[in-house]
């Protein structure tokens, strides 16, 4: 007879998902495993396959996508050389880790025009589900004001000189990630320029 196949998982989850999988391969009459030669499973990500029952592997998205499904194939030969085997399409959902990209404007700038505009950018960022209405962004702007934003673009006026780190958290999908950006808020440069000169006080 051919064995009977069948196996399970944990399907959802953030990059790297580690998935166990827990599998039977049954000979009718015998305990799970017994009177099976071999085991083969195809994880469906390219990646070499697994020789083992009940293996665990781990996976990432391909390509910069937001988001990427796995069919996973599992298969028993008997001692007899029978074959058997189980497929699952789009069995496993790897979500990735958002990695946004941070825009200022301006970057540089003076005490004199503090506001500067943020943004995550769209075309840039990665792992990042923009029209999902759960995608949550979690600004701080480096500065002691303790000042946060919860938007995608926020507008923040500084209020004193210096360098700044700011940071955004997104989450998308239930997976997080985090960039940061220094801005830089120079004092204002006052120039004098006299509107007179006095006689021979040049040469």
């Amino acid at each position: 007879p051919k064995p009977i196949v069948s196996f399970t998982s944990n399907q959802v989850g953030c990059e790297p998902l580690g998935v166990q999988f827990l599998s039977s391969a049954t000979l009718p009459g015998k305990n799970n495993g017994v009177g099976i030669k071999s085991y083969d499973w195809d994880f469906g990500d390219g990646s070499a396959h697994g020789i083992i029952l009940d293996p665990k592997h781990i996976y990432t998205v391909l390509n910069g996508q937001s988001a990427q499904q796995y069919a996973v194939t599992f298969k028993a030969i008997s001692d007899s050389g029978c074959v058997s085997d189980t497929q699952m399409q789009n069995w496993i959902t790897v979500y990735a880790s958002p990695k946004p990209a941070i825009m200022a404007n301006p970057q540089f700038t003076t005490i004199a025009m503090p506001e500067i505009q943020f943004d995550v950018n769209q075309s840039l960022s990665k792992g990042i589900d923009f029209t999902d209405p759960k995608t949550t962004y979690h600004w701080n702007f480096g500065d002691s004001s303790k000042v946060y934003a919860t938007i995608k673009n926020p507008a923040y006026t500084y209020n004193d000189t210096g360098k700044f780190k700011v940071v955004v958290k997104v989450n998308s999908k239930g997976c997080t990630g985090d960039s940061s950006l220094d801005v830089y808020i120079q004092p204002e440069l006052i120039i004098y320029i006299p509107n007179a000169f006095t006689p021979g006080g040049m040469h």
